[in-house]
């Protein structure tokens, strides 16, 4: 038998068009979305949502990032900022 605890890692990840952008969601902070700077090696953003993270997705050709939570709303980042 294995050793059993709480989930850990990361849950999602999805990579820009131009694979210069890439967000991650891990499991220990659900309600958390990370987006890294390939270019740079760098952590761009950190988006802290009310509610855990349901999915995300870029667009296919531009660096926006679309975050849904189960709410009746849609959250958007990009290299120029967040809404």
């Amino acid at each position: 038998m294995g050793l059993q605890g709480p989930p850990t890692g990361i849950k999602l990840i999805e990579w820009s068009y131009d694979s210069r952008y890439m967000a991650t969601k891990c499991e220990t902070m659900p309600n958390a979305v990370f987006v890294w700077d390939m270019a740079k090696l760098e952590l761009s953003a950190v988006l802290i949502h009310l509610n855990p993270v349901k999915s995300f997705k870029f667009a296919p050709h531009s660096q926006q990032l679309y975050i849904g939570t189960g709410q009746p709303r849609v959250f958007m980042w990009s290299p120029k900022g967040a809404c």
